[in-house]
């Protein structure tokens, strides 16, 4: 192989590879910030909160927060429950689990993991971990329940390109478990990422609506289904698609979430006779 082609190749195998790389939590190698902030431990009081800001890119402004709420029983018949959640802040997004919006779940990324399309961006909060004891048994949920560590994810519009930052943080075990929420340390992306030409939403039509077997997609995009209790009842499984069939469903009121290709989350509430 001559030179030239060589350096071909190399460049173009780089090309190929940074996008993966700069879409990866923590990946070998990356340089982190140490944060080392966890939620003090019970003092006596019957509620505590503790919380804690971060500005990732350095511009002096926060990006995310996260914030520890305890609630204790102070009677027979209480329970005391727990809540650990992330805020994003300013114009971040935070990363949610799958498009479940009964839910509002950090996803719960682990490490060398690709941060891909077809999760739910958005401006709010995500329930890292919530826990409750008393008043008739313990439990909790959260994709960080019983002291589990892994990452959530933001990202920023920044000059047109979507920057991604990555926070590791461990949630509670219980109320009164061993295991404390925390924020451990944080890490950019290498690169940023095309933000594409983003749908707008108001041109995004489902119909008929209501239907008797099938709605189409003016706009082909990756959706799941959930009915009115909010369990999820159909999905593309993150493939781009402009039907969704609706043959086996029950009659009734459902809400599609369909994932345009900036990542937002599209919602429509249609109707199955």
């Amino acid at each position: 192989m001559s030179r030239f082609h060589y350096l071909t190749f190399l460049a173009n195998w780089l090309l190929a590879a940074l996008p993966a790389f700069s879409q990866t939590v923590n990946p070998a190698g990356a340089p982190v910030v140490t944060v080392g902030w966890q939620a003090v431990a019970r003092n006596g009081a019957s509620t505590q909160t503790d919380s804690v800001r971060l500005d990732v890119d350095g511009d002096n402004v926060p990006d995310i927060a996260f914030r520890d709420d305890r609630s204790y029983a102070t009677a027979q018949g209480q329970a005391s429950t727990s809540g650990f959640v992330a805020y994003a802040r300013g114009t971040a997004e935070l990363a949610l689990d799958s498009a479940n919006s009964f839910t509002n779940d950090a996803h719960r990324f682990l490490a060398g993991e690709v941060i891909r399309y077809g999760l739910r961006w958005e401006r709010s909060g995500g329930k890292i971990v919530f826990t409750i004891t008393g008043n008739g048994g313990t439990g909790g949920n959260g994709l960080f329940w019983r002291g589990l560590t892994g990452y959530v994810v933001i990202r920023k519009l920044v000059a047109g390109a979507w920057r991604y930052w990555w926070v590791n943080v461990t949630g509670r075990d219980s109320v009164f478990g061993t295991i404390n929420s925390s924020v451990n340390f944080y890490g950019g992306s290498m690169m940023a990422l095309s933000a594409g030409s983003p749908v707008p939403a108001a041109s995004v039509q489902v119909f008929p609506n209501p239907t008797l077997s099938t709605w189409r997609l003016s706009v082909p995009m990756a959706y799941e289904l959930y009915d009115n209790l909010g369990r999820q009842v159909g999905s593309s499984c993150g493939t781009r698609t402009g039907v969704v069939d609706a043959t086996g469903l029950a009659a009734g009121t459902y809400l599609i979430v369909l994932q345009a290709a900036d990542g937002l989350a599209i919602r429509r509430s249609l109707i199955k006779e």
